[in-house]
């Protein structure tokens, strides 16, 4: 088989991923969903799915990999973000709200 005929071959069909209970401090223990792919659907039938507003806000991430010693993303800089998102998804946001969240 060629390399290149790999990119006409068809999808195998996406598994679906049922995942353990556990707790996730973000920090040392992650859960395994945390590093999943992204879904690979058409945006629009799963954007409304992402929270647009968070429970919390961490600005204070280990940022030392980046060549920086404390990183601190500043708030213009979330903003940007979020606006980013609410523009390419339409307002579509989380929690069934229609992004006014």
């Amino acid at each position: 088989m060629g390399t290149g005929k790999v990119v006409f071959e068809k999808d195998q069909k996406q598994r679906k991923i049922k995942y353990k209970k556990f707790t996730d401090d973000g920090v040392k223990k992650l859960h395994e969903a945390r590093f999943a792919p992204l879904p690979t659907g058409d945006p629009q039938t799963w954007a409304d799915q992402v929270p647009v507003k968070r429970d919390q806000v961490m600005k204070n991430l280990y940022m030392a990999h980046y060549g920086m010693g404390h990183g601190q993303v500043d708030t213009k800089t979330i903003a940007k973000v979020r606006r980013f998102w609410f523009i390419s998804y339409g307002g579509r946001g989380g929690g069934g709200n229609g992004g006014k969240g």
